[in-house]
């Protein structure tokens, strides 16, 4: 066997381990999700989604990229690991007390006092992550896929366990902070037993000053990337009532849903994985059409299919105090393909070690998101959502022509993997919505529901076996091949 061959069939066991730790994962997040969402209320929502949006723009800052630099190093000594050890230490001490000391400033600019305790309780988070990062990244620097899927499963069902007591016990909007923070606690510890590693934190900017360069980077493109994914909240939190950004929230945490589980294992496997064969360029953009192919072909149905089902699916799931969602959430859902694609490519460039090129990129994106929302927000949860969906599709295609100039790869390439998808994608929309209004009167709306999946899932297998038998057998090999 070729060393070729036995990194694709590497990639391959890697990324069909996560992918079916990360279905297993969201099936227990999902359940506990919907359940928190039929209880809570959109006010509720809107406090957390702020919370989250503010410290997950801190929390870039949180490692200044030096975990995905240890993925990417070819070689690290253990001193390299001590001088890294201590650069996080004091970063997350930083961001500790300065999330602790800034609660109340920005519980007052959002005038939400009940934002101050959330944010303040949130910032214990950094001291977990500051013994999370390196084990972690050792971790997937080995890609010891089968134990960091093992680890997702429990922490995954100790956050789900802990949500439901919550929120049946009246917690209201802290059963979404403490349920994601047990998750978090539990990742480090289980991570530090599966990998332990003691280290002496030390401080050398000379030793540690290769992997900031690099690092730093990533850390900027965190930032950028951080923002535009929440700037749209941060900026409605500011002139919407709590109800509508509570509405708009949770359509677009249902709606991000799939994206949050599927983009994060590819990225977790193909990091390492362009790592490996960095210099060879070939084998890189392979290994890249490839994660392209079966990213889109799988995420256009999925996220039609959702918008397709949206009148019913969110009435049955959340509950009919949320129809105001059904509108957004199928807005946002038609758009998120686009967001995969355009993020897909980051791997493969960082891997390259230019970083830089993903930072511009994703600069030019936030620069023109946040006009697009100014303009949105106006016409409420709808009218942002229609910003994600006018905006965004021709944003991804421009930097996917950009990230290909890069990679020498032909734009043209990419055009044959996504139109199929989209084309098929589009009969499926209107054979389930055919399917709808045909059973409507007929069927209750749980039959119904389960008729027109099918009835979707059906026609795009049917279409995807008459174009392109070849993608069933990758799938194939993705999922049962031992």
């Amino acid at each position: 066997m070729t060393n070729k061959t036995k990194d694709k069939s590497t990639v391959y066991s890697s990324l069909r381990i996560m992918m079916i730790s990360k279905i297993l994962v969201q099936l227990l997040r999902w359940c506990s999700t919907f359940i928190v969402i039929r209880i809570l209320v959109p006010e509720d929502f809107a406090i957390t989604s702020l919370a989250f949006a503010l410290a997950g723009f801190l929390n870039t800052f949180s490692t200044f990229g030096l975990g995905t630099a240890v993925i990417q190093a070819k070689d690290i000594t253990r001193s390299q690991l001590e001088v890294i050890f201590g650069s996080i230490v004091l970063l997350n001490l930083f961001l500790f007390s300065l999330t602790w000391g800034g609660a109340s400033y920005v519980a007052n600019f959002y005038n939400m006092r009940e934002l101050e305790q959330v944010l303040k309780v949130f910032s214990f988070n950094f001291l977990i992550i500051m013994f999370l990062s390196i084990p972690n990244s050792l971790m997937t620097k080995e890609m010891h896929f089968k134990s960091l899927g093992k680890i997702e499963i429990f922490s995954a069902a100790v956050g789900a366990i802990t949500a439901l007591y919550l929120v049946t016990h009246d917690y209201g909007y802290w059963t979404i902070i403490f349920g994601g923070m047990s998750t978090t606690l539990t990742k480090m510890l289980l991570t530090n037993i599966y990998n332990p590693l003691l280290l002496k934190p030390r401080f050398n900017y000379n030793e540690v000053k290769p992997f900031l360069h690099f690092g730093g980077y990533l850390m900027l493109s965190g930032i950028v990337w951080q923002i535009y994914v929440s700037i749209d909240v941060l900026i409605a939190g500011k002139f919407w009532p709590s109800k509508e950004l509570g509405v708009y929230v949770v359509a677009l945490q249902i709606a991000v849903l799939p994206l949050n589980k599927i983009l994060p294992t590819i990225k977790q496997v193909a990091m390492p994985a362009y790592s490996k064969i960095q210099t060879d360029k070939t084998l890189t953009k392979i290994y890249l059409l490839k994660s392209l192919t079966i990213a889109m072909s799988f995420a256009f149905p999925v996220f039609f299919g959702l918008a397709s089902v949206a009148e019913l699916l969110v009435p049955l799931v959340l509950g009919e105090k949320w129809q105001l969602a059904v509108n957004p959430f199928m807005l946002l859902c038609f758009m998120m393909p686009m967001r995969m694609l355009a993020e897909l490519f980051s791997p493969a460039i960082n891997s390259i070690g230019k970083p830089h090129i993903v930072f511009k990129n994703e600069l030019f994106i936030l620069v023109i998101l946040i006009p697009s929302f100014l303009i949105g927000l106006q016409w409420g949860a709808i009218g942002l959502a229609a910003s994600w969906l006018t905006v965004f599709p021709i944003i991804a295609l421009l930097i996917s022509y950009n990230f290909c100039k890069v990679l020498k790869i032909n734009l043209f390439q990419i055009f044959i993997i996504i139109i199929p998808p989209i084309i098929f994608s589009i009969i499926l929309f209107l054979v389930v919505k055919a399917t709808i209004i045909a059973g409507s009167g007929t069927f209750n709306n749980i039959i119904l529901l389960a008729i027109a999946i099918a009835a979707g899932g059906a026609t795009y297998t049917l279409l995807i076996y008459l174009d392109n038998k070849a993608l069933l057998r990758e799938y194939r090999q993705l999922f049962f091949k031992k």
